[in-house]
């Protein structure tokens, strides 16, 4: 958090330490809660992926720097052949996925909450993974006897 509004940088230990970004995609972990798609958004986004903000950009510079703030436009071409999402109001004490892409190859993944008192709560790794059985596939708990 930045002057009170949602903040994205690159985690102090992390390998790689870009400087910009040309994509972002904040979802609900695990879909839940979902938001409700506006004009102009990619709704199988919204709907199927939890998607609360996604921004995609076509660009070779680094027009994008950190800190990034949650739901301002990135500068450049909009990538077209991926969906946009306009930002949606986030919701306090929802885990949130941010998954972020640099220049070249380099990506960032993260999770956050919004606590009551407004404070963010960072994970480096998800908070809330899902049960797997033994080959590795997710264990759908509405289902399993």
């Amino acid at each position: 958090m930045i002057d009170g509004r949602v903040a994205f940088v690159v985690a102090s230990g992390s390998d790689r330490q870009p400087d910009c970004i040309r994509s972002i995609q904040v979802s609900a972990d695990d879909g839940e809660p979902k938001a409700k798609p506006a004009e102009g958004d990619d709704a199988a986004l919204v709907v199927n992926g939890g998607v609360y903000w996604s921004d995609s950009r076509d660009v070779g510079s680094c027009d994008n720097p950190f800190p990034v703030f949650y739901g301002a436009g990135l500068k450049g071409k909009r990538l077209e052949s991926v969906g946009y999402v306009a930002p949606k109001p986030l919701l306090v004490d929802a885990v949130y996925q941010v998954d972020a892409q640099s220049r070249g190859s380099g990506y960032g993944t993260s999770w956050f909450k919004i606590r009551a008192d407004g404070q963010i709560e960072n994970y480096s790794s998800d908070p809330t993974p899902p049960s797997r059985d033994s080959a590795g596939y997710v264990i759908d708990e509405d289902k399993a006897d």
